[in-house]
């Protein structure tokens, strides 16, 4: 491939990297370098799931170079093309399809012809680099042809099976333009058919074969004859055919065409002799003939080399073994450098091969590279480089050092050479410039994208499930209102002594506490939820207080499976009502660009305990947190002492006193006769008295509870009117049997009596609008004066009955 580039400088940092085309760019820039990387990368881009299966080329000095690949659906043909004018490079790709059901097992190149031998037998030809045919004259044997060999210069050789005379034949037949449709003469025929039952246990018609041709000269005839051990007496002239069966190695030796007959139909019938070389416990891969280095190459499926080479101290063959410890992928043999390339997926080795005179030994010098990935090599003859092709389906050139001259300490020190080898290998192939360690970089971070991606589009998956999951609470929400659980219990004093399971959560853990301060305690448990417990949803528990202020709680997964008490701390005013409480769980969606907050209720429970801890039998200070100051304590206790102060402080407590009797607010409750008046004291905190009446407290504002027995109604008493409204909700959530039905009878009188009420008032207060639209002339009559102050006392009346028996129409 003399068009083919190669790099000319011998640095360790070119001994690996992908092939180009272009012989211009080794004059592009540093900064151009990454664009033209790509550019001039040569691989196979159009198929990232091909694998192929093998590798060759051939190459002439004309300037055009073929390099070929296949797998079990197609062959590749990569045809380079040097321009004789502007001395570039063209490259031509065609892809050619399989016959049906064939796979190639090896490639031919001959003078005239390139010959593919498939695993079925049948064997194709190439007419042109775009189009293949079958060789119809060999494959009408029926058997199919089990292995073929060059035999230069005249043709080829190949062991084939004849159906019609159920032999195995060994043929040569001479290379002609267009074999296809030109059968070429048949030069040799030879029946190597063996028994089923034979000496080596072979069953002949699937067996593996391999076949090496080599014609007798009188260069080499010295050493064929060793290699036959002398037994079979040789020609110039003669053809000379290694071929082996599984784990034999058999030698045919044809005699010469003088000593030959050729019969009427064209068979050629010659005299030939069989010979048993040698058999091994393995299957035999390959034979390598080497008649100009004197050295016959036998390489064994288990990683064994068998070496035959020419001893000149004893005028004879010698035979050592080389374990190389690998199982070949591919390999190669280049006859011109004695060096066999193999590589196992891992590794890519050279193995060179030479003879010393001094030890009288075959000396096998190893070097490997750690490149892995490589499938398939081939040997460039007109460039003198290996060229690999990787997994990846990247071309790829190899070279390596050259061996130098073997010396009596080196054959001691092989061994060491081939373990520093590999290590020295390495670390050279990463050696590498500035800008190729850019790039390098460039390409890892690529590397590391694309590893990682897998694990990014998985939790966008999920991510995508956690929003469907959240937009189904919004879309569903009463199915998942009563998933939380919420009660309230306000109360005066911080809570202290919890249970070990609940968990105390602080709204506000700065706000300064006061005398008038009160707390709100929410106990709440969520029960389990693939939604509200897994995923990465954070959930925030949103608390209203009057509209007015607003708490955001973050729970995190672990404590929404606890029990929970929120303390949030308020502060009361007089004559106003406890704070209300709106509790929500929130959290956000993102919508593409957008976020949508989804929001889930929580209804807060209002039972016995809400209120129960407001009120108490006796005053005390509300405070959650005293700052004491001692100075004050002490002057306020010594002015105790003082007479005139206790006497001004009893009659301020006495107008003081008199004004809260002013504006008492008074309200009556009926009680039914499942409910005592004791119970009612037992649920205030009141210890069970005989009066009909005791005080008791809510915060710090007092109320006082009469019975009255003989209308089984209770009267509540108390200048706060918030204080009266929340004493009446704890006594029905306390006591659910104030609020059973009177019987019917007692119901029937009080609707009549309150109708008739009702009735007398109507009539006074229409009569009283009357008398105001009458003119001041009749007004001031006597009799008219007298039946106005009548309806007015009559409206009196009646107005006292209603507040005199209000408890028992409205209780």
């Amino acid at each position: 491939m003399s068009g083919f580039k190669a790099r000319t400088d011998t640095s360790d940092l070119d001994s690996v990297e992908p092939m180009d085309i272009d012989e211009e760019c080794e004059d592009v820039a540093e900064e151009n370098e990454d664009k033209e990387f790509e550019k001039l990368l040569w691989s196979i881009d159009d198929d990232t799931l091909f694998h192929p299966f093998g590798l060759t080329n051939h190459g002439t000095d004309a300037g055009k170079t073929v390099f070929v690949t296949w797998n079990e659906e197609y062959l590749l043909n990569f045809v380079f093309k040097r321009s004789k004018r502007s001395k570039k490079i063209s490259l031509t790709k065609v892809r050619l399809p399989m016959p049906n059901g064939e796979i190639v097992n090896d490639m031919f190149i001959l003078e005239m012809n390139a010959l593919l031998l498939m695993r079925s037998g049948n064997v194709y030809y190439f007419s042109s680099v775009k189009s293949m045919h079958a060789v119809d004259w060999l494959n009408d044997a029926g058997g199919g042809v089990r292995c073929m060999a060059l035999a230069p210069p005249i043709g080829f050789s190949c062991i084939r099976y004849v159906a019609a005379e159920k032999a195995l034949m060994l043929e040569m037949y001479q290379d002609v333009p267009d074999i296809g449709r030109n059968a070429p003469a048949l030069l040799l025929r030879c029946d190597v058919t063996f028994d089923d039952t034979n000496l080596f246990n072979c069953a002949w018609e699937d067996e593996r074969y391999t076949l090496v041709t080599q014609q007798v000269t009188a260069d080499n005839l010295n050493f064929l004859h060793c290699l036959l051990m002398e037994e079979v007496e040789l020609e110039v002239g003669q053809w000379l055919h290694i071929f082996t069966v599984s784990s034999n190695v058999f030698a045919l030796i044809a005699a010469t065409n003088e000593r030959n007959a050729v019969d009427n139909d064209n068979n050629t019938s010659v005299d030939y002799h069989i010979q048993l070389l040698c058999t091994y416990a393995t299957n035999v891969d390959s034979v390598q003939l080497d008649c100009a280095e004197r050295r016959c190459l036998i390489f064994l499926q288990c990683g064994t080399i068998d070496i035959w080479y020419y001893s000149q101290l004893i005028c004879g063959l010698r035979r050592m073994q080389h374990y190389t410890g690998s199982q070949y992928r591919h390999q190669v043999y280049a006859a011109s450098t004695r060096c066999f390339y193999f590589t196992d997926e891992e590794q890519v080795a050279q193995l060179h091969f030479s003879y010393d005179e001094q030890t009288d030994s075959c000396r096998v010098q190893e070097h490997y590279k750690v490149i892995p990935g490589m499938v398939a090599c081939t040997w460039v003859e007109t460039q003198r480089m290996l060229v690999c092709l990787s997994c990846n389906n990247i071309f790829y050139k190899i070279s390596f050092e050259r061996t130098a001259s073997a010396s009596r300490s080196d054959l001691c020190a092989s061994f060491s050479d081939a373990v520093t080898t590999e290590y020295e290998n390495f670390q050279r192939l990463y050696e590498l410039t500035p800008a190729r360690l850019k790039r390098l970089l460039a390409r890892a971070e690529l590397v590391d994208e694309l590893t990682q991606m897998p694990l990014q589009m998985h939790a966008a998956v999920e991510q995508e499930c956690v929003k469907q999951q959240l937009l189904g609470v919004a879309s569903n929400r009463h199915l998942y209102r009563y998933l939380a659980k919420a009660r309230l219990v306000y109360s005066v004093q911080l809570p202290t002594a919890m249970q070990q399971d609940v968990i105390v959560m602080y709204a506000n853990n700065n706000y300064q506490l006061h005398h008038d301060s009160y707390v709100a305690l929410i106990y709440m448990q969520i029960s389990r939820n693939d939604v509200l417990h897994d995923g990465d949803s954070l959930w925030h528990l949103y608390i209203d207080v009057d509209c007015s202020d607003s708490y955001m709680l973050h729970i995190p997964n672990t404590l929404l499976k606890q029990q929970l008490c929120i303390v949030i701390p308020l502060k009361r005013s007089e004559n106003q009502l406890l704070a209300e409480l709106v509790l929500r769980l929130y959290t956000l969606v993102c919508l593409e660009s957008d976020f949508v907050a989804v929001s889930l209720p929580i209804d807060l429970e209002i039972n016995a305990a809400t209120y129960a801890e407001l009120f108490t039998c006796y005053k005390r200070c509300v405070t959650i947190c005293n700052n004491y100051d001692i100075q004050k304590l002490i002057e306020n206790f010594l002015n105790q002492k003082q007479k005139k102060e206790i006497k001004t402080t009893e009659m301020d407590a006495e107008k003081s006193s008199t004004a809260e009797v002013a504006h008492m607010l008074k309200h009556t409750l009926h009680l039914p006769a499942t409910c005592p008046f004791s119970a009612v004291a037992k649920c205030l905190h009141v210890q069970k008295r005989e009066a009909q009446s005791f005080e008791c407290y809510f915060m710090s504002t007092a109320i006082k509870i009469t019975h009255m027995p003989e209308g089984n109604y209770i009267i509540l008493e108390s200048a706060d009117a918030v204080a009266l409204c929340y004493l009446k909700l704890h006594l029905l959530n306390s006591m659910p049997e104030l609020l059973e039905k009177c019987n019917e009878a007692a119901a029937k009188d009080r609707q009549q009596t309150l109708n008739q009420l009702q009735c007398d008032l109507t009539c006074c207060t229409n009569a009283l609008l009357q008398a105001h639209t009458l003119d001041e002339s009749t007004a001031s009559q006597d009799s008219d004066t007298v039946s106005h102050a009548m309806q007015l006392q009559q409206l009196k009346n009646i107005y006292s009955k209603l507040r005199q028996d209000f408890h028992k129409l409205y209780s």
